[in-house]
């Protein structure tokens, strides 16, 4: 079964990130989003992850992340709403990449702002 969408979004039901792999009018997209929202928040903490939602099994799971590496780690894992690596050193060593590439980038702008570069 092909992954739909993914959305993350705070108890306070504000969404944080989403995904979409199946194209929707952005009318049903936010109709979609506030019926799980509404869904997933009127369960109890202790609650199976797993629910049925119209003829989809969603799964809700409690993230904290910063969100720009959440999406890394969503399009290391999923594209187009299928599973590409299923390898969680392949995809961790991904991550590691692009954390090393973000901190020479914040590096070489420090040293820029400085005149030192």
């Amino acid at each position: 079964m092909v992954m739909q969408f993914m959305l993350l979004f705070s108890r306070q039901g504000k969404l944080r990130l989403q995904k979409w792999y199946v194209a929707h009018p952005d009318k049903l997209k936010k109709k979609i989003t506030r019926e799980l929202v509404t869904t997933i928040l009127a369960r109890k903490p202790k609650m199976c992850s797993f629910l049925e939602w119209r003829e989809l099994k969603v799964c809700e799971l409690d993230i904290i992340f910063n969100f720009e590496k959440a999406y890394f780690i969503l399009d290391e894992l999923l594209l187009g709403g299928e599973v590409q690596e299923t390898s969680k050193k392949n995809v961790l060593k991904a991550i590691a990449a692009q954390d090393l590439l973000q901190e020479d980038e914040a590096v070489e702008g420090a040293l820029k702002e400085f005149g030192l570069v």
